[in-house]
């Protein structure tokens, strides 16, 4: 009889998030091969695969549906966002921040279907609707990386926009929506647009007329 090793056991376990459970695990014998580690993350890659092709397709259908081509393009991108929020959120909360897996999902589907309530047209135009999603989007692992490049290029303008003009630029904090707003910055001197978004920060040309 071999001993299994205690810390594979738990990685493994995080690992399958409760998804996959073969019988074999449970008895004294060694696991069958065609249950070992490489077969058990080909199996995950093809579930989270899967589950992320039929995201996009669903919201491409959906938002087809509702405004056509482009309509279509916004609902794969949306379908996407909503499968890797759930995937993700639930390996960052279940796994690395130890609450587990049922915590971890409950959590990551609460903001997946925070997300999802975007493809009804009544829904997303609500102003309440948005404050939750702008605020939720702090607490959604899949939009970190987003945040932490806003901030970096946040950062960058404030040190930029000091050493320029010997000031500070104009930062709102909306609490409306959970978001971060600049003007007259050293940066959007240099913008085309009225404004553009990067995660939740936002930056605002003096005098564009932004709703």
């Amino acid at each position: 009889m071999i001993n299994a090793n205690p810390s594979a056991k738990v990685r493994r376990a995080w690992f399958h998030l409760g998804l996959l459970s073969p019988r074999l695990w449970n008895i004294d014998h060694a696991p069958c091969q065609m249950w070992n580690d490489r077969a058990i993350m080909a199996t995950m890659y093809a579930i989270a695969a899967g589950a992320l092709a039929a995201g996009v397709i669903a919201g491409a259908i959906i938002g087809g549906i509702q405004g056509g081509a482009e309509g279509a393009l916004v609902g794969a991108m949306l379908g996407l966002s909503i499968v890797a929020t759930v995937f993700i959120g639930a390996w960052v909360y279940g796994a690395f921040f130890g609450l587990g897996v049922t915590a971890g999902f409950a959590i990551a589907g609460s903001l997946g279907a925070i997300q999802a309530a975007a493809f009804i047209p009544d829904v997303r135009q609500n102003d309440v609707y948005k404050g939750i999603l702008g605020w939720s989007s702090w607490l959604n692992p899949w939009a970190w990386p987003g945040i932490a490049l806003g901030a970096i290029w946040f950062i960058v303008d404030v040190v930029a926009t000091l050493i320029s003009r010997g000031e500070l630029p104009d930062v709102e904090i909306q609490g409306r929506t959970g978001t971060i707003s600049t003007t007259n910055s050293a940066l959007d001197d240099a913008l085309d647009a009225p404004g553009y978004t990067w995660g939740t920060f936002i930056w605002i040309r003096p005098g564009a007329d932004v709703i």
